[in-house]
């Protein structure tokens, strides 16, 4: 029997990159948004219940705005604050703030470090309450799990590099 299987998605982003001198020192803003539209329509959704698959459509609305800051009040530092705002059709909105700095020390050496979080949805097939499609070349099933939240995550890093005149370089992170 033949298998229907459409998957569209379309994404819609923008960037504007702003460089700016003054208030406080060197700037570059950078300001955006994205948008994405996606459906899933397979012949397998509905198997679980014993039946031939209903066609059932799933789709998702995202859409998110961002703005970000490089800002160097001095040559040798640059600090970066950054937010996003994501909003999706099933999970409502999150913001995601970060910040980072780099400062060059004298002698080749760097000094970086930050905070940043992160924010990603499911896919569209991961949440269907059912059978989503076939691994194992077609003898196990893959089921969906509407349940599923959004994953977040805070990351750190500090970081020292080192980049000889010559070309070499080392870093330590931690």
């Amino acid at each position: 029997p033949g298998r229907t299987m459409e998957s569209s998605q379309y994404t819609l982003d923008a960037k504007l990159d702003i460089p700016y001198e003054g208030f406080g020192g060197s700037h570059h803003f950078v300001v955006g948004g994205q948008a994405i539209r996606g459906e899933l329509e397979d012949g397998v959704f509905g198997m679980e219940n014993g039946g031939h698959g209903n066609g059932t459509v799933q789709e998702h609305r995202m859409w998110s705005v961002f703005a970000e800051d490089n800002w160097s009040p001095v040559d040798a530092l640059t600090v970066t604050l950054g937010l996003r705002h994501d909003r999706h059709n099933l999970f409502g909105g999150h913001l995601s703030p970060r910040a980072y700095a780099i400062y060059d020390l004298a002698g080749g050496w760097t000094l970086k470090g930050g905070v940043s979080t992160g924010y990603k949805t499911p896919q569209t097939t991961d949440l269907y309450d059912g059978i989503t499609g076939f691994g194992g070349q077609g003898t196990s099933p893959w089921a969906g799990n509407p349940d599923l939240e959004p994953e977040t995550s805070v990351n750190s890093e500090i970081a020292l590099y080192w980049t000889s005149t010559e070309g070499h370089n080392f870093n330590i992170t931690a």
